[in-house]
């Protein structure tokens, strides 16, 4: 005799293959004693749902629209916030730890670096030639 399969819905053993547990889970009655099992639960939760109104804790929509808009309140002042200290974060100048910039290898010395001021003295360098 082979392992048996039992079945919590309807409460019965069955021959353990694939064949017969789909046939069996294809069954009217196994879909109705399912389809009640699940429905007892959502009974429940709709009857508490119904017996609540807006004074015993039930959040209504201006409620809920109120807390979302001091939500968004919140998120624009955080940005805000995070964009201005960006903007004072900006530091250009080159850390002490690092060479001086006369040292560095052309392909890291910044674009807009050139021993003289003029535009001309600049070069382009060209990578992979």
């Amino acid at each position: 005799m082979g392992k048996r399969y039992y079945c919590d819905f309807c409460e019965r053993y069955i021959t353990d293959s694939v064949e017969i547990r789909k046939k069996h889970r294809s069954s009217f009655q196994h879909q109705r004693l399912t389809k009640l099992h699940y429905d007892s639960f959502r009974a429940d939760i709709s009857r508490q749902w119904q017996g609540q109104t807006s004074a015993s804790g039930a959040i209504d929509q201006a409620e809920t629209q109120a807390i979302v808009d001091q939500w968004m309140t919140n998120v624009q002042i955080r940005r805000s916030k995070e964009n201005s200290k960006r903007g004072e974060a900006k530091d250009t100048s080159i850390p002490v730890a690092l060479p001086p910039v006369n040292d560095l290898p052309p392909s890291l010395k910044p674009a807009s670096f050139s021993l003289t001021d003029d535009a001309s003295s600049l070069h382009t360098i060209e990578w992979g030639k």
